[in-house]
């Protein structure tokens, strides 16, 4: 099953705010994924989000989130023993507003809402978060909030940028608390198959899916 994630461009930071979850609260709450536009939403190849997930090491069990389900393409490639979730602003379920909390969180975040997006993952996960995300949003102000709180790179997987996808370098950045210093870095060299930037797509049901059965978790 093909699934697509909200998606845009960030816009530049604001003014730096003290570096807490109280600053993270204040934040969140006037912002939502449903801010996400049209043009934000673009599809994730299965086979480049399952390799993205198989580069992450998590134990059995694990509760691991998707916050952005899109139609699955990452949740799909959720190794079956773990304990696995899902958010979908499309579906009523806002990973921003959710209060739940898990071992790890991966999916392809919208790029507009990356600043409230880290922080809120630094708030809700135990042991870490990976996303897709385009490399010029890593700012030192972001990766400074994150630090501060106690997240560090862990890895960074650069690969190339399937045909349909935004012009700039995009990466699979995973963070931890217990990260090795330097962060590995590697780089995906095989290209991968194109796919088209559709809202049609996007709210088409999907007829197979195989989050059937499987509620939402927090949000609202």
């Amino acid at each position: 099953m093909t699934g697509p994630d909200w998606f845009g461009i960030g816009p530049s930071d604001e003014p730096e705010q003290p570096r807490s979850f109280s600053a993270v609260n204040n934040r969140t709450q006037h912002r939502s994924t449903d801010e996400a536009t049209v043009a934000d939403v673009v599809l994730t190849p299965p086979n480049l989000a399952a390799q993205m997930v198989r580069s992450l090491s998590i134990a059995a069990g694990s509760k691991v989130c998707d916050p952005c389900l899109g139609q699955g393409a990452f949740f799909d490639a959720f190794d079956p023993s773990w304990d696995s979730h899902w958010c979908e602003i499309a579906l009523g379920v806002d990973f921003l507003s959710c209060q739940d909390t898990f071992d790890w969180c991966i999916s392809n975040p919208p790029f507009s809402l990356a600043k409230e997006w880290l922080l809120h993952s630094a708030k809700v996960c135990r042991e870490g978060f990976a996303y897709i995300l385009p490399l010029h949003s890593l700012t030192a102000h972001r990766l400074g909030l994150l630090e501060d709180l106690g997240w560090h790179i862990s890895s960074l997987l650069i690969f190339p940028s399937p045909p349909g996808w935004p012009g700039f370098q995009h990466g699979f950045i995973s963070w931890s608390r217990d990260a090795p210093r330097p962060a590995p870095v590697r780089l995906l060299r095989e290209a991968l198959p194109g796919i088209q930037t559709t809202l049609d797509t996007l709210q088409q049901p999907a007829s197979n899916s195989s989050r059937a059965g499987r509620p939402p978790t927090g949000g609202g």
